[in-house]
């Protein structure tokens, strides 16, 4: 799995709480501290952050840094271009991992189906149009997306 690190701007950060909504792997936290300004700002609590980039995307103060660790042990020569395949949207076991997801976003589910983000943005557009999945939040750079909960009766 991919590894990453994030770096906040503490003393800039106004506690919006869109990152922590945004962070698949619920690393994120308010301080119990304050900053200069008052605010209660964003911290990493958890040291499994993917690098998924969906905090800085979403932070409207721009005060949100992602480093991701370069994998190792790999010779470049050996390295391979994969663009990957849309997952099958029928697939049981999809939405199972698309049900582990705190919030379903593109390069959320990029990094889940190791997938390139383009074809996450098309996989979730499908699954939106059948209503297995819907969109509950949509700035000009992020969607975020909630399985529909089946109909019972």
């Amino acid at each position: 799995m991919a590894k990453g690190t994030v770096k906040f701007e503490i003393e800039t950060c106004k506690g919006c709480e869109l990152c922590l909504e945004a962070c698949p792997q619920e690393s994120i936290a308010l301080s119990s501290k304050l900053n200069k300004q008052g605010y209660h700002y964003a911290v990493l609590v958890k040291d499994n952050c993917t690098g998924c980039v969906n905090c800085a995307l979403v932070c409207p103060d721009a005060v949100i840094t992602v480093y991701r660790e370069k994998k190792k042990g790999k010779p470049t020569a050996e390295k391979k271009l994969s663009f990957g395949v849309i997952p099958n949207a029928d697939d049981e076991s999809v939405i199972k991992e698309l049900a582990k997801m705190k919030a379903i976003t593109p390069a959320g589910a990029a990094s889940q189906f190791g997938i390139r983000i383009g074809l996450a943005k098309q996989f979730l557009e499908e699954l939106a149009r059948r209503q297995v999945v819907k969109l509950v939040a949509e700035s000009s750079r992020l969607k975020i997306y909630s399985l529909v909960k089946p109909q019972s009766g």
